[in-house]
């Protein structure tokens, strides 16, 4: 049983099927200063002496033009309104202050652990010696915050919203996923 095979060796890239399913780009270099067809769109840029002439040629249907505008944009429709709290409703004396976090991560180093003494240390290290820069931050006081309020109920969503806090502030990097794992590892 033998299978033919064709050749691709002297042609074009429009004659492989499959190719490339993008438009294809071809660049001309020319000296002159106008003279597109009418069948290809151009645009062209100055270099040096020389113009590039950029011709596309949609050989595969990919370029089309849209046939209907956009949707509007409309605004959302809310079912309850939506009420504003003023600064004094807020509850901000919630929030614990530098040295009350400061004082929990230290009870956090106390309790038992599951990770190698040398491991734990060095993870101790790391976070001691980051988290006072992260706390001038306003807020990684707040996050610290609701981390500590929810550790004393819930382990695991006071490890999610440590995990998803590291997802979206890079600014903690250095020392939020020692953190992380010092908590992880809490008896």
């Amino acid at each position: 049983m033998t299978t033919e095979s064709k050749s691709f060796q002297n042609c074009v890239e429009t004659d492989v099927p499959g190719y490339n399913d993008c438009p294809s780009f071809l660049f001309q270099i020319s000296s002159k200063k106008g003279g597109s067809s009418s069948s290809l769109s151009s645009s062209s840029t100055y270099s040096g002496t020389n113009l590039l002439k950029t011709k596309v040629r949609d050989v595969s249907g990919n370029t089309k033009l849209a046939v209907a505008p956009p949707p509007m944009a409309a605004k959302r429709k809310v079912s309850t309104p939506v009420v504003a709290q003023s600064d004094a409703e807020k509850d901000v004396s919630a929030a614990l202050s530098k040295e009350e976090i400061e004082a929990k991560v230290d009870d956090l180093y106390a309790m038992e652990t599951k990770l190698p003494s040398k491991e734990f240390e060095f993870y101790k290290k790391k976070v001691s010696t980051n988290i006072v820069l992260g706390l001038k931050n306003e807020s990684t006081v707040r996050t610290l915050s609701q981390f500590f309020d929810l550790f004393a109920s819930d382990r695991s969503a006071a490890k999610k919203l440590v995990t998803d806090w590291m997802i979206a502030d890079t600014s903690i990097g250095t020392w939020c996923p020692a953190f992380l794992k010092i908590i992880d590892n809490i008896i």
